[in-house]
C-alpha cells in the first residue's frame, strides 16, 4: 500500500484510480516484527507473531500457516526492509488535482491496520470508497478471497472510464 500511495501521489496526472487493501494511517505492531526481522535468529518469533495479530481470530491455523509458509523462503533482509517501510508509512494528503477513485478494502478485525486508521487514511481523499470486511483480518485476501474480488471486480466496473 505505501508503495502505491507514494506513486499516485508523485504521480496525480498518470494515476486512474487508487485501490489500497488493510493500508491504514499507520501500521501497529510493526516495531515489534522489525526488530525480530532485523535480528538473525528472531523469524520464528516474528511468524509468531504473525499467525497471531495477522489474521481474524477464526481463521483457521491451517490456512495462517500455508499463507505464512513462502516468508520463510524470502531473504530476512527483504523482510526487514518491507517491516521498515511500513513502520515508516506516514502518508501526506493529497492535493486537491488528486481527482482520482480510490477504494479503500479492510479487515473488521484486522489488528496491524485497524479500521479506525484506514478512516483517518480515508480524510485524504475526495473521491473515496471505503470497504470493511468484518470476519477478516489484515490477512483479508486469503482469509475472505471470494468477497475481496467480488468488491474488487465492482469497484474497478463503477471506476473505468469509457476510454479503455
Amino acid at each position: 500500500g505505501a508503495v502505491a500511495y507514494a506513486l499516485a501521489q508523485a504521480h496525480p496526472n498518470r494515476t486512474r484510480s487508487l485501490t489500497l487493501i488493510a493500508t491504514g494511517n499507520r501500521f501497529n505492531h510493526t516495531e515489534k516484527l522489525c526488530r525480530f526481522f532485523k535480528l538473525l535468529h528472531h523469524r520464528r518469533e516474528a511468524m509468531e507473531l504473525l499467525m497471531e495479530v495477522g489474521f481474524a481470530p477464526q481463521t483457521p491455523k491451517n490456512l495462517r500457516r500455508k499463507v505464512l509458509e513462502p516468508l520463510n523462503r524470502v531473504r530476512q533482509n527483504v523482510l526487514f526492509a518491507d517491516c521498515s517501510a511500513s513502520q515508516n508509512f506516514k502518508p501526506a494528503a493529497f492535493s486537491e488535482k488528486a481527482k482520482f477513485p480510490v477504494f479503500l478494502l479492510a479487515g473488521g478485525e484486522d489488528q496491524i491496520s485497524p479500521v479506525a486508521e484506514v478512516r483517518k487514511l480515508k480524510q485524504n481523499f475526495s473521491d473515496v470508497r471505503m470497504e470493511i470486511i468484518p470476519d477478516a483480518g489484515h490477512m483479508l485476501i486469503f482469509e475472505q478471497p471470494q468477497r475481496v474480488k467480488e468488491m474488487f471486480t465492482k469497484f474497478l466496473k463503477e471506476n473505468t472510464a469509457s476510454e479503455y
